[in-house]
């Protein structure tokens, strides 16, 4: 990963605005005005990939993840990615706005309510 436009003659436009939220300011400078690549291991070790697998590997942890998150509440995942497109793409008080607007429409359907039900209740059966 990185921003190696630089190297072909073409600035990085909205690379380092996407960047600087993930790495911080001083390495997405640096990555932009080098045209350095970091490697898997690098970007596992500043925390911006959360797991590092081999290739053989790669496939069944693909779907495991898939699985995973395919076993979520359909209208919170789908609120929940809207939630962090909206963080990236607005100021603080667009953000706080859709913040509440979501919430009103997730808790509006009864699905986060529901979710918490089955959750408590399973605390209730292992008592």
């Amino acid at each position: 990963m990185g921003q190696p436009e630089i190297n072909s003659g073409i600035p990085s436009i909205t690379g380092p605005w996407i960047m600087k939220e993930m790495l911080g300011l001083s390495r997405t400078i640096e990555l932009a005005l080098t045209g350095r690549m970091m490697d898997a291991e690098e970007c596992y070790r500043i925390g911006l990939i959360h797991k590092l697998v081999t290739q053989e590997e790669l496939m069944t942890e693909a779907l495991n993840m898939a699985r995973l998150l395919a076993s979520k509440p359909p209208l919170a995942m789908r609120l929940t990615k809207q939630r962090f497109r909206e963080v990236l793409e607005k100021s603080l008080e667009d953000v706080l706005q859709a913040a509440a607007r979501i919430d009103r429409e997730a808790y509006g359907t009864g699905e986060p309510q529901a979710v918490m039900k089955k959750f408590l209740e399973k605390g209730t059966t292992k008592r």
